[in-house]
């Protein structure tokens, strides 16, 4: 394998790549021209290219010598955020940005598939490089559907790699941990209806925003008495819509939000949990509700002996005083959890926090960045990962 000396070669091109990707994102399954971008390159390294899964996805097949085969997947698409950053490859489209780093894990497996293209003769079994689209996409999300298309690639696999830049783990750190990492994530929406009236008139109504605002207070209460104190879970609403006047009271609004929780036992819990509040609300109002609560991504729980692999290759990489094995759990989701359920596999997260360089700022907000000087460890812990599992 490369030693570290030979990679130099490779952190422009990481760069370049990345950039490439933050100039022109796409919002989930609107990744076309990301594909066609994904798809030139993997034919120029060699690799077989099969396209087409979850509308946009991509799989690239790098084959060896006969042996096991393996998995890195790395998401493709940008959130409908307006980047405030003011740099060279800020994004050239309003609304649309890579504020969660998919542009640099697109970047790192391209180059990692680079890599090993050069060396497949040492391969004693293949790799498959998976660009999934539609990450974001809460709560169908890409993996369900990419899985389900890709069953006939995926089924061979022994062991599947991701990883996240992380921003609130200092830069150059790398987290993983046998523990649960990341929350399983849900989406509910809900539809008020009532009697609509004058806003001189308030009694001839239901009053269907103030019904919808005691919901959301007592929705958002739900975690505070209603789930055993200390086990992590969050119920948040983040949409509210109603009314077109003000002075006219709405026969309807909406709210959306979303659950997130560290056990699987509240998988239940929640939606029965929000029809109750719900159900005693409208009553109160003299109004009606409809609630459609919907099953995102799962909990993601790392494989044990895949965590034991990644551990170690991290450890080469950036040294033990770097490795940090006992991690906080984080509430957000991730469709990684997908290809897990069937799949041994381990996700890990790569620090980018630099207060340094000013990059402080968290997912999903407009002025988040990557620490590039940290995307060449990746790449590294994922070309050990091959040596370790494909390699003689």
């Amino acid at each position: 394998m490369l030693n570290i000396d030979q990679l130099k070669e490779y952190e422009k091109e990481l760069i370049s790549l990345r950039r490439h990707f933050h100039m022109h994102p796409e919002l989930a399954n609107e990744e076309y021209e990301t594909a066609k971008y994904i798809e030139k390159y993997l034919h120029e390294c060699g690799l077989e290219v099969i396209k087409g899964f979850a509308k946009t996805g991509i799989v690239g097949i790098l084959k060896g010598k006969e042996g096991p085969s393996i998995g890195i997947r790395a998401e493709m698409d940008a959130l409908p955020i307006n980047e405030t950053n003011d740099v060279i490859y800020k994004s050239r489209y309003p609304y649309k940005m890579h504020a969660c780093g998919h542009d640099g894990h697109m970047a790192v497996t391209l180059v990692t598939a680079k890599i090993l293209s050069k060396m497949k003769d040492k391969l004693n079994g293949s790799i498959v490089f998976i660009f999934q689209p539609a990450e974001e996409n809460l709560p169908e999300g890409g993996a369900k559907r990419f899985c389900k298309e890709a069953r006939d690639i995926l089924k061979d696999l022994k062991a599947i790699f991701g990883f996240h830049f992380w921003p609130s783990t200092e830069s150059g750190k790398v987290a993983v941990s046998k523990d649960p990492m990341m929350a399983a994530g849900d989406i509910f929406e809900v539809v008020f209806n009532g009697m609509g009236a004058h806003g001189a008139n308030p009694h001839q109504s239901s009053d269907v925003l103030l019904m919808t605002s005691a919901s959301v207070l007592s929705l958002t209460n739900i975690v505070a008495r209603n789930i055993r104190p200390g086990i992590q879970a969050t119920l948040s609403v983040g949409v509210i819509e109603g009314g077109k006047s003000p002075n006219v009271l709405p026969a309807e609004s909406i709210i959306k939000g979303t659950t997130r929780y560290l056990s699987e036992d509240l998988k239940d819990v929640f939606p029965e949990k929000i029809d109750r509040v719900l159900d005693g609300i409208s009553k109160a109002y003299s109004g009606s509700y409809k609630l459609k609560y919907s099953y995102g991504y799962p909990l993601l729980q790392n494989n044990e002996a895949m965590v034991d692999v990644v551990q170690k290759c991290a450890e080469s990489v950036v040294g033990k005083s770097n490795l940090i094995e006992k991690i906080g759990p984080s509430l957000t989701s991730e469709d990684f959890a997908v290809f897990l359920k069937d799949i041994p596999g381990c996700h890990f997260w790569i620090g980018t926090y630099n207060p340094n360089n000013n990059l402080i700022h968290m997912l999903h907000n407009p002025q988040f960045d990557l620490d590039e000087a940290v995307m060449i460890i990746p790449v590294r812990i994922l070309l050990m990962i091959c040596q370790q599992l494909v390699n003689s």
